[in-house]
């Protein structure tokens, strides 16, 4: 897991640039399924309730060998969460650059991945939010969890799910392959009165 989170940076990093995106060329089929099966690992968890928020301390009681594997099994589960989120911003890069990739991709995220009802799925039950017991608001920003005091001010990872939406929305090739059936179009109508909130607060330069 170490290695693959190392890995999901150093691509995260290359892809921001679309000349990496041209030169992976076929691969990048192979590297959208696996950003969305770290998409919907991280669907399956906010649907079961199961929040990947976690303080970093662990209790000291109990014997050392039981303290040891909740040890393990924090940094388990931590690791899962931060690949999952490289994923997240991977596949956001592959959105970004769909008009310089192979046409077969786009297919294979809109129709067989849906991947449009995932990223509405991400902005309505966002797995990087989580509220305390105390009732803090904590957003996992820049690898860390961090407490916010104004919840609707985005992060940047929020930015690029938004944005990915947007272009899906708005490209003409995916206006073209996707779809629009009763189930898919009251999924992004969920969405509507935060898109607008959230784009007019944060994301002005769309409007520009």
């Amino acid at each position: 897991l170490y290695h693959e989170v190392a890995l999901a940076g150093l691509l995260e990093m290359a892809l921001y640039h679309q000349a990496a995106c041209e030169v992976a060329g076929d691969a990048m089929l192979d590297l959208s399924d696996y950003c969305y099966r770290k998409v919907a690992f991280l669907i399956s968890k906010q649907k079961k309730g199961a929040s990947m928020y976690q303080d970093t301390e662990v209790s000291a009681s109990g014997n050392a060998a039981v303290t040891g594997l909740q040890e393990l099994k924090r940094q388990n589960k931590e690791i899962q969460f931060q690949v999952a989120v490289k994923a997240v911003s991977l596949l956001c890069y592959i959105i970004d650059h769909l008009s310089s990739l192979p046409l077969g991709i786009t297919t294979r995220l809109l129709n067989t991945n849906d991947i449009i009802c995932c990223v509405v799925e991400l902005i309505e039950n966002p797995p990087w939010t989580a509220r305390t017991s105390d009732g803090h608001v904590m957003k996992f920003i820049n690898a860390k969890w961090q407490q916010t005091q104004d919840s609707m001010k985005l992060s940047k990872l929020e930015g690029q799910v938004w944005l990915a939406l947007f272009h899906l929305l708005l490209n003409s090739d995916c206006q073209r392959k996707y779809e629009f059936n009763a189930h898919r179009k009251a999924s992004v109508l969920k969405v509507v009165f935060l898109l607008f909130l959230c784009f007019c607060l944060h994301i002005a330069v769309l409007f520009v």
